[in-house]
């Protein structure tokens, strides 16, 4: 009786998580898929891999010394891409080095304008490597 006992209250832990977290983020709209609360860890968020395989997961991020090959700032984020990460990236570098890098290389998964606009304003000279678009004019 209390292993049910046990369970239930889990259960409704759970389902408390999950509502607080549908009223924070869609103030009583439903939750999309792709925002699924995991019940043994309601902080981690769904996460998928190429091939279609989804799992819930947390991402983490470092940062290295190009020329050290040292790790010199690492942070965690609940975001499953990097569209928001650069901002968060550079604060771990300048909280744990003293300041920021002269130069920054990242793949094109920071490449959206907010991030363009961060580097610009940090006056950090950025390098990030970006999809090659075709163009067919007609």
């Amino acid at each position: 009786m209390k292993f049910n006992q046990d369970q239930l209250a889990k259960i409704k832990a759970a389902k408390q998580a999950l509502d607080e977290r549908k009223e924070q983020l869609n103030s009583g709209k439903d939750i999309d898929d792709k925002k699924q609360i995991s019940f043994a860890d309601t902080e981690a968020r769904i996460m998928g891999k190429k091939g279609g395989s989804f799992y819930y997961a947390y991402n983490t991020r470092i940062s290295v010394d190009a020329d050290l090959q040292i790790i010199v700032a690492q942070h965690v984020s609940q975001n499953a891409n990097d569209k928001q990460e650069l901002e968060p990236a550079l604060k771990a570098i300048q909280d744990t080095a003293g300041r920021l890098p002269e130069q920054l290389s990242a793949d094109n998964g920071y490449f959206p304008g907010d991030n363009l606009q961060a580097l610009e304003q940090s006056g950090i000279d950025a390098y990030l490597a970006i999809a090659i678009l075709r163009t067919v004019l007609i």
